[in-house]
């Protein structure tokens, strides 16, 4: 049979406190045995002792015995040196040989002998022997007294332990149920948690082992809690983000194998398998692009915790670099450069030039007119600034614009070939360096991109 454990903590209490109370009956009755027989036997000794003068000048050992009987009230038996009984004041005929007896053999030898043993009635007696010259004095007591006693000490200790067992089993059910009540709350607060249930905490505000217990149980809680929301909120991104890849593979893909197909076919003439062909190598890009764009956003999510590589930069040169390069979509349009003082950036230098000409490309994809990059020192900050004279951004897109596949015009966006990652791509690498990225636009006016960075130095 299972016990609980309220159950287990009583049965343990009371074993306990019977052991303990067995014990000390034991050890008080051996106690009293001892010390009762050590007072009798002091008692018989000092009386045969006293007769030591008398035994040694009487003449007639049967007399002697009789009147010493009646002085000590106890049973006289002398004996001469070989052992043999000379005379006794009851039963004992003389001649008997006593000389094998143990308290005869101490004697004999000039100690006090004591010994217990059954007579021939079954009475336990008690026999303390005294050396007399050339003969020995030996003096015997009943038991039954200090048997008797022992036996009412027996009968108030199984009293006063029954009552103490009573006690300690009243005891026993509070204490387990004191001990039992916040177990039982932690257990089904442990189960629900077990079950998925990570909003349980156990009640259990005692200053003890249980309390440390029931709090470190609710921090479980607490971080399970919170960990199972991220692994939540992970699991929606990731759904959502192998949608988005599909929905952006989804339209080149098709185009590839639609204009394929059709050229496989050799119906197509010369002008419009050019186009078709055209049109692949397009969306081929597009999906390159793409390809390149997720395994860069692959590699910044797997970069080990802790601080970027930083060193100073020279913001200046940086943006003088990323104008100078050849963008693709910046055929008739003007990149300017403006830079005030020469500010230099605490970062790192390649992870700031990628994010530079992440800004770039999309603002020449997205805006009109002249693109322009521009720095300035701004107390321990730097800020890079890219800004095209573009339609604008709608409130209402501003703060979304930096999440991974998300577009103001998805329709626009696609066509010229993005896929909503660049700015994400940005927003990863500059929070890498210690720094932010934010936007300020205007419908109709165009948009600015700012980075901020610490200031080097």
């Amino acid at each position: 049979m299972r016990l609980s454990f309220r159950a287990k903590l009583v049965v343990s209490h009371l074993g306990l406190v019977a052991l303990i109370a067995a014990l000390m009956v034991f050890l008080l009755e051996r106690a009293l045995t001892a010390d009762l027989t050590a007072e009798l036997d002091a008692r018989l000794e000092q009386q045969a002792a006293a007769a030591v003068p008398w035994v040694q000048k009487g003449k007639h050992p049967e007399g002697i015995a009789a009147r010493l009987s009646a002085i000590a009230g106890a049973g006289v038996t002398i004996l001469d040196e070989r052992g043999h009984v000379l005379g006794d004041s009851e039963e004992m005929e003389p001649g008997a040989d006593d000389s094998a007896r143990p308290e005869m053999i101490a004697a004999r030898g000039g100690r006090t002998g004591f010994d217990s043993r059954l007579d021939r009635t079954g009475a336990r007696i008690r026999y303390v022997a005294v050396p007399a010259g050339e003969r020995v004095v030996r003096l015997r007591a009943s038991l039954d007294a200090i048997e008797a006693t022992r036996a009412r000490l027996h009968e108030r200790l199984l009293l006063t332990g029954g009552i103490g067992l009573l006690v300690a089993l009243l005891i026993a059910v509070l204490v387990a149920r004191s001990f039992a009540r916040p177990l039982q709350n932690m257990s089904e607060a442990a189960n629900a948690i077990a079950n998925g249930d990570y909003s349980q905490r156990p009640n259990v505000a005692t200053p003890d082992e249980f309390g440390a217990l029931s709090h470190a149980l609710s921090e479980l809680a607490a971080q399970l809690e919170a960990d199972m929301g991220r692994i939540r909120k992970l699991e929606a991104l990731r759904r959502e983000f192998l949608a988005n890849v599909s929905h952006e593979l989804r339209t080149p893909v098709t185009a590839i194998q639609g204009y394929a197909e059709t050229l496989l076919e050799g119906s197509a003439d010369p002008e419009t398998a050019r186009r078709f062909l055209e049109i692949t190598h397009r969306q081929a890009k597009r999906i390159s692009a793409l390809v390149a764009q997720l395994l860069e956003l692959a590699e910044l999510d797997a970069r080990p915790a802790g601080p970027a590589r930083r060193e100073s930069i020279d913001v200046k040169g940086l943006l003088d670099q990323v104008a100078a390069l050849p963008h693709e979509q910046a055929a008739g349009r003007v990149l300017e450069v403006s830079v005030e003082g020469a500010p230099l950036a605490l970062g790192d230098p390649y992870a700031l030039e990628h994010a530079v000409e992440n800004l770039v490309d999309n603002a020449l994809k997205h805006g009109r007119g002249r693109v322009r990059l521009s720095a300035r020192g701004r107390g321990d900050k730097v800020e890079l600034t890219v800004e095209d004279e573009g339609p604008g951004i709608a409130a209402e897109h501003r703060a979304r614009l930096f999440e991974r596949f998300y577009r103001v015009d998805p329709a626009r966006s696609r066509e010229r070939g993005g896929a909503g990652l660049g700015l994400a791509i940005v927003s990863e690498l500059v929070h890498a360096m210690g720094g932010s990225v934010s936007v300020r636009s205007e419908l109709g006016k165009g948009t600015a991109l700012t980075i901020e960075l610490p200031a080097a130095g």
